[in-house]
């Protein structure tokens, strides 16, 4: 498998598990536009994960809206960066992960708690899910489990749903 099979195959699956049609993935948009900068810590040999819309912060730091993916032995953890909002991509072996879960937040002084994924590693890292993926949705589930290094056999649904006509 190329590193563009890897990538596309890791695209497809968060399409599946998102429970959106095709039409207007946020997965779909994501791929087209961080798409050289995964490849380029993408190997022919890895495996392909999942890739989920995030909105990142770092050790706290915000830093913005962009794309988790888990491709082999680590994630990878792309955003929008700088006056020119160049992508850029932290990639963090998933042997670094000590802990992954899924818990809620209060963020940005809103009254809602949010669903967020806590991730500890070297840094640590809090993935805000995407508002428009179902909250029953499998993505942010896989994602987890993808995190912490659990395997997962055959939990990604078979494909999107249909776009509607």
């Amino acid at each position: 498998m190329t590193a563009e099979d890897v990538l596309a195959t890791t695209a497809e699956h968060g399409v599946a598990a998102s429970g959106l049609a095709l039409e207007n993935n946020d997965v779909l948009m994501l791929l087209r536009i961080f798409n050289k900068d995964l490849l380029a810590e993408i190997r022919d040999d890895d495996a392909p994960g999942v890739m989920a819309p995030t909105y990142l912060f770092r050790s706290g730091k915000r830093l913005g809206g962009g794309v988790a993916a888990v491709v082999g032995d680590r994630a990878l953890f792309g955003w929008m960066k700088g006056l020119l909002k160049k992508p850029t991509i932290a990639v963090v072996p998933l042997s670094s992960i000590t802990s992954a879960k899924r818990d809620v937040k209060v963020v940005g002084g809103h009254a809602k708690p949010t669903p967020v994924i806590i991730v500890s590693a070297d840094e640590d890292w809090e993935l805000l899910p995407s508002p428009d993926v179902p909250a029953e949705a499998p993505l942010y589930t896989i994602l987890t489990d993808l995190l912490t290094g659990a395997e997962i056999v055959d939990e990604f649904p078979a494909g999107p749903p249909e776009a509607a006509s």
